[in-house]
């Protein structure tokens, strides 16, 4: 195998279509993505010094070569004319024109383009330049045996990636609202008639809060409506009960500490979109961020309110916090309950939820870019009720699925790089190592479990 300049094989075409129509034929254009397509440009009254683009012949833009802006007139379709600006030529009978296009749009081709690109201005590849870009070139026989396995390879290459973007952009997202919806409709757990029903903690609930009425520590609070029928949207299994969430904790409530004592400071950048990752925090003084800032405590569950953060989902239960004491962002609901009969996870799950997202954005106030859903809303929203201990088994089972959503999620990603790097790594062997591309590699291993 021998190694031969491009100018050897490749031949410049400057035919002009020579007619001020353009002889009607097709205005075609280049991209570095789908190669030779119909322009979208509208036609010049003078097309005349536009150049033929004729079967198997090559189109490029000097400028843009350079990130793959090149393509083979390979079917009709891309038979034309085309801008006087950009380089067309054509390959001689020692090399294929599609041996070619695959080294040009390899690591190595476009390394060789990049390192022969030249201009005062701004960067360009003319001929001249490709002419001097060194190929490691077999017989043409050999060439064709060569594209026959790479399109292969790419076929299997091409059949992973259908098959990962697929589940990537379709199924994983309903998959995790999936499990989160039924977990919040008690589709996930066995009821146990066992169970203490969730009507009980409401009492324990609702005594406990009279007590920190009595004794000053909170302020009772305006009455929350009773829950007609109508409002019910779906039933509920035995020993569950809808509330109002309010019923159920304190809705932004304040914190009083120390001043001179450190605390966790979190700003909305810090509270993360993804399911089950705690706020980060930063360390301020107490006396520096208890006036206007939202305060919150350890397993507290807080959770956007503002728009576009609440869409996004943007929630999070507070965990390590410096004394167990936060402030933050203004721009967050709080929701502070007792762990002996609700759950902050479950809750978390819920703010998590489509069902509660949708709603919420149905209720949001406020100009376009300032919507925010109100503390009205999140008192008076409608929420599920399990028994405690069977909210222990949602949790569990939920953080379980959704693990295996994410492992499945990561090995998709991974595929796609490893078919990619197979891909590149043919194509490296073809043009700067042995020539040949061996079988024994087979990208249809990478399957997915």
């Amino acid at each position: 195998m021998s190694q031969v300049k491009l100018g050897h094989v490749l031949i410049e075409q400057r035919t002009t279509v020579g007619k001020r129509d353009g002889d009607n034929l097709p205005l075609i254009g280049v991209s570095n993505k789908d190669g030779l397509i119909l322009s979208q440009q509208q036609r010049l009254a003078d097309l005349s010094r536009y150049k033929l683009l004729k079967a198997n012949w090559f189109a490029y833009n000097p400028m843009r070569i350079n990130v793959g802006s090149i393509g083979l007139a390979d079917s009709p379709q891309k038979i034309g004319i085309i801008s006087p600006d950009y380089v067309v030529f054509s390959c001689n009978e020692k090399i294929a024109p599609e041996y070619l296009l695959l080294f040009i749009k390899s690591d190595i081709g476009l390394f060789e383009i990049a390192k022969n690109t030249g201009g005062s201005v701004r960067e360009r590849l003319y001929f001249k330049n490709l002419s001097n870009i060194s190929i490691k070139l077999p017989c043409i026989e050999e060439q064709y045996e060569i594209l026959a396995s790479l399109n292969r390879r790419k076929s299997s290459i091409e059949q992973i990636n259908n098959c990962c973007l697929e589940l990537q952009l379709n199924d994983i997202p309903e998959l995790r609202q999936a499990i989160l919806q039924e977990a919040i409709q008690g589709k996930l757990t066995q009821q146990d008639e066992t169970e203490e029903p969730s009507d009980k903690n409401i009492q324990y609930i609702k005594a406990e809060r009279r007590n920190l009425v009595v004794d000053s520590k909170v302020k009772s609070g305006k009455e929350l409506s009773a829950i007609s029928q109508h409002e019910i949207p779906f039933e509920l299994p035995m020993g569950w009960g809808w509330h109002r969430l309010g019923e159920l904790g304190h809705i932004n409530p304040r914190n009083v500490f120390a001043d001179n004592k450190d605390v966790s400071f979190v700003p909305m950048a810090l509270i993360s979109s993804n399911f089950g990752e705690a706020p980060k925090f930063e360390i301020r003084k107490w006396s520096d961020v208890k006036t206007g800032f939202t305060h919150f405590a350890e397993n507290d569950v807080a959770v956007a309110k503002i728009t576009p953060c609440f869409e996004n989902s943007k929630a999070g239960i507070f965990k390590g916090l410096v004394n167990g004491v936060g402030a933050g962002t203004t721009e967050l609901h709080i929701f502070r309950g007792d762990s002996k009969y609700i759950l902050p996870e479950y809750v978390y799950l819920f703010f998590k939820s489509s069902f509660f997202l949708k709603n919420g954005e149905r209720k949001m106030t406020g100009s376009a870019g300032q919507k925010r859903v109100s503390s009205d809303f999140i008192k008076s929203c409608l929420f599920p009720l399990p028994p405690l201990s069977e909210q222990h088994r949602i949790v569990a089972k939920v953080q379980q699925l959704l693990q295996t959503i994410n492992q499945l999620e990561h090995q998709i990603s991974e595929t796609q790089t490893q078919a990619q790097e197979l891909l590149q790594s043919s194509l490296t062997e073809v043009f700067g190592g042995s020539g040949k591309v061996h079988e024994a590699k087979e990208v249809t291993s990478m399957s997915m479990e």
